[in-house]
């Protein structure tokens, strides 16, 4: 995962939180993090999530802005349920909708609270690697229909591309 976005209420601030993240990345250092999975903020270790139910009318939207692609994961509702960001090609981007299918199918989804008391999910390949951080919620239940909605559209999801002019 490169970045989380957050949702924003227009269009201007949502590309000024880009650029203020792009300038902030260009001076910063890498640092690979490995989440341990015994960490006293995972509530619920393995989220069963078998027993989601597929639905039909989610989409993995992609859209080109500024040179760069990303897609979201939306529920029938238009709900953003996951996104990505950062990639130079919409071949790339459609390559990260496959891992990220694959990583739904064979990894783990977790529960953790932060500590504002708030909830979200990680989402962890099968060799344990962190693949996804979920949203910020203030209840585990919230986090865990997330994730579980997450796992009833990710399947079914049809493709649709924006482009811009």
């Amino acid at each position: 995962m490169l970045a989380l976005g957050s949702s924003y209420s227009s269009e201007k601030s949502a590309v000024r939180s880009s650029e203020s993240f792009k300038n902030f990345a260009l001076k910063a250092i890498i640092v690979e993090i490995d989440t341990p999975t015994n960490q006293d903020n995972i509530v619920e270790a393995d989220l069963n999530i078998s027993g989601a139910e597929l639905k039909p009318g989610g989409k993995y939207v992609i859209e080109k802005y500024d040179g760069e692609y990303s897609w979201d994961l939306k529920a029938s509702n238009g709900q953003i349920l996951c996104q990505a960001d950062g990639y130079t090609s919409k071949s790339g981007a459609l390559s990260s909708i496959e891992s990220f299918k694959k990583n739904v199918e064979t990894g783990t989804f977790k529960i953790l609270k932060d500590k504002n008391g708030n909830f979200h999910y990680n989402l962890y390949t099968a060799s344990g690697r962190l693949a996804t951080i979920g949203e910020s919620y203030n209840s585990k239940q919230l986090a865990e229909s997330a994730a579980l909605s997450v796992a009833s559209y990710y399947k079914t999801a049809e493709l649709e591309e924006i482009k811009y002019k």
